[in-house]
This record gives structure tokens, sequence and C-alpha cells, in this order.
């Protein structure tokens, strides 16, 4: 279960979507239940249901997509129609009564329970935290039909929940069977929250991503992912990119600093410098597929660190390119420490200064980044198999 489409574009819907995908090329027959991904969608019709689950090819997820009631409160929320005081008024009032502020998808779904409970009859249900709602609907499946869940924590709870309601909330979900979590950061805060052990499942990479050839290439060092409109890209990265080549021979190949991710305004603004020295390419959004194929073409990889994120996936994504990363200006321990178990070449730069010695003894002495075998242990596959054998533990346990 997730609130986000399996085919929306952000990073909110891939580890649901990858893990159901896995799960279910490994023989199960999985279940995707999230929200309609546009807001004119009628979501699954219940009539046809019957059909389609008997018809359905297992080897792929069995999608089930909730229409949301319309609820001008909460579009109006959304919008940022509403004054400071009576947005918090409202959010508050939405925790305390409804344990979350997506009510009006909670009550669309239940109408999918007899058809979840007759014709699906599942051994489990995993439930991700992007939101409460998402597990406020699992509870409710799992005292419908008699079916343990597991509570699944991929967001800072810390971040999401009124301040003063955390614990009150969190005391509402005590009928779970279980916990994974997104990162052992995020485990430690499962302990603190919710006072139980949660099994850490990282997010991951497809197998076939994984850049085990290492060619060489011309000298482009990508940037991916949000900037977090950070003084950092300027200050650190692109003032190290710019010293470095100042102090390289004349004649050298001329070097291209290619941005990828949705802050293209700011990036534009922010790399005016670089013009006179390097040439500049920026995508958009792109598929997955496409960004892993750019990312494992890159001499470099490069990204901002962002303080406020517990774990950040792209990190492990950038692992398996294979190539040398670069963190502006630092990374977490937790992240380190799985470069280090994997020989992966993690530099955190926190100055312009270490940029540049940093390019430069890669331009005197390149290698590749990370064991292939290693890297491998972080793919959606391998990770799979430690949610399987967790969930398979979880069922019967009410």
């Amino acid at each position: 279960m997730n609130h986000c489409h399996p085919d929306a574009s952000h990073v909110c819907a891939f580890r649901m979507k990858y893990f159901a995908e896995v799960l279910a090329r490994r023989g199960h027959r999985v279940v995707l239940l999230t929200e309609t991904l546009k807001i004119d969608h009628p979501g699954s019709e219940l009539s046809q249901l019957d059909t389609l689950i008997k018809n359905h090819d297992w080897a792929n997820p069995f999608p089930i997509l909730v229409k949301p009631m319309f609820e001008s409160k909460l579009f109006s929320l959304r919008k940022q129609k509403l004054s400071f005081g009576f947005r918090q008024g409202i959010i508050l009032k939405r925790y305390l009564f409804n344990n979350g502020m997506f009510n009006h998808w909670t009550q669309s779904a239940e109408k999918y329970f007899g058809v979840l409970e007759s014709k699906i009859r599942p051994d489990i249900i995993w439930a991700t935290f992007g939101n409460t709602d998402c597990w406020n609907i699992a509870q409710n499946i799992s005292k419908a039909i008699n079916v343990p869940w597991v509570a699944d924590i991929k967001d800072n709870w810390d971040a999401f929940i009124p301040l003063g309601l955390s614990k009150l909330v969190a005391s509402r979900f005590n009928s779970m069977a279980g916990m994974t979590a997104f990162s052992n950061a995020h485990r430690v805060l499962a302990k603190k929250v919710f006072n139980r052990d949660a099994k850490v499942i990282y997010s991951g990479f497809a197998n076939n991503s994984v850049n085990e050839k290492i060619i060489k290439i011309d000298k482009k060092i990508l940037i991916t992912g949000s900037l977090y409109n950070s003084k950092f890209l300027k200050q650190i990265l692109i003032n190290g990119i710019i010293s470095w080549i100042e102090n390289q021979k004349r004649g050298s190949n001329r070097i291209e600093v290619h941005y990828a991710g949705n802050d293209v305004s700011f990036f534009k603004e922010a790399s005016k410098g670089l013009l006179d020295y390097c040439n500049i390419a920026i995508d958009s959004f792109l598929p997955l597929d496409l960004l892993q194929k750019l990312q494992a073409s890159a001499w470099v990889n490069a990204y901002i660190y962002n303080e406020r994120s517990l774990f950040q996936h792209k990190t492990i994504e950038l692992m398996a390119a294979r190539r040398p990363i670069i963190a502006i200006p630092e990374e977490a321990t937790e992240v380190l420490s799985i470069s280090e178990s994997i020989e992966a070449n993690l530099c955190p730069c926190h100055s312009a200064d270490i940029v540049a010695r940093t390019l430069e003894n890669l331009n005197n002495n390149y290698q590749s980044s990370g064991d292939v075998s290693k890297v491998l242990k972080y793919s959606w596959e391998e990770q799979s198999k430690k949610l399987e054998k967790f969930l398979e533990l979880k069922k019967g346990v009410l």
C-alpha cells in the first residue's frame, strides 16, 4: 500500500512500486493499492474487479486504484488558500479526530475491503508511511478481514506529525505486526516514537542498472536531484569546479557540467559563472532508466546533501553507476559506512578547495567506484529477499 500511484513522476512512488514488481516476479500474488494518478480518474470499478482478478497475469502486481472523495477544505489547504491560523487549526483537528490528513482517501478505500477478503485473501499487508492515512487504511483492512499488517516508515515522522501529537498518533497504530524502515536512521526513529524495533529494508536499483563495464569517457560532471535552494551549490561545488578548471593545462579537453533534476531555474542562476569555463547541459525530469544511463556515463557524479533528510535514496542509486561521487557538503555516517562496505569512491566536500583537489586527484588517478558483487547487495532484488523473509515471519501475527 502506498498513497502515490506507481506511475507518479516522483520518488514517493518508487519504493512500493519496485518492491511490488520484484516480489511478483518472485512468485507472489501482489496487490498494489494506491490513490489514482489523476483526480479525474474514476478508480478501480468494483463491478469489474472479479473478472480482472481472474484474468490477471500474476507475474505483475495487480493494481487497485482508489479515487478519493472531493473535499473542499483539503483542496484549499493543498492550494495554500487558507490563512495561517485556520490552516493550523484544520491540521490539528484532522490528526486529533481522523488520525491523518487524507480521511477522504481512507473512506474511499473501504469499498474494496470485501473484494480483498473474498477474491484476494491476502496473507499480509505492507503499508508505507508517506502519510498516516496509508497506515489507517492498512489497519482498517487488517481489522475488517483479520489479516496482519506491517508498517513501513520511509519518511521522517517528526517532520510530518504536528508538534505535541507524535506519541498520541503513534499509539493508535499498536495493532501492527511489525515494522520495516527505509534506513537505520529511520529504525532509530521508529524505536524512539513507537518503542519497536524495525527491520531495515533499503530502497535500491535494478540489477541490470549496475554499471559493470567502466570505460574511458569524456569529463562530464553530472549533478543529480534536488538542490534545496542551497548556497552550497555555488559556493562549494561550482566554485570548486571553476578553481579546478583554471588550473588545467591549456589545450585540455573541455569539461561538461550536466544537471539532471527539477530545480532548473535555480541551477541556471547559480551556474552562470561556469559559462566561460565549460559546456553546460540541463535535463529536467528524466525517466529512471534514462537517468541511470546518464549517471553511468558520467566521469563524476555529484549531488547536494539534504541536511534535513534522515537518509537519501539517491546515494544508493548513484553507487550503482560505479563512478566516483561527490557529496556537497557532507553525508550521514550511515551512508559513509555503506560506501566503505562496498568500496565506493564517495567524497564529501565541504569547501571549494576540497572539490578542486578531489577532481584533480581523479584526473591523475581515475578509478571505478564500488565492487560489483558488493554493490548488488543493495539492489531491489537482493533487498526484496530480506523483505520476503521478514513478511513471512509476520504472517499470522495478529
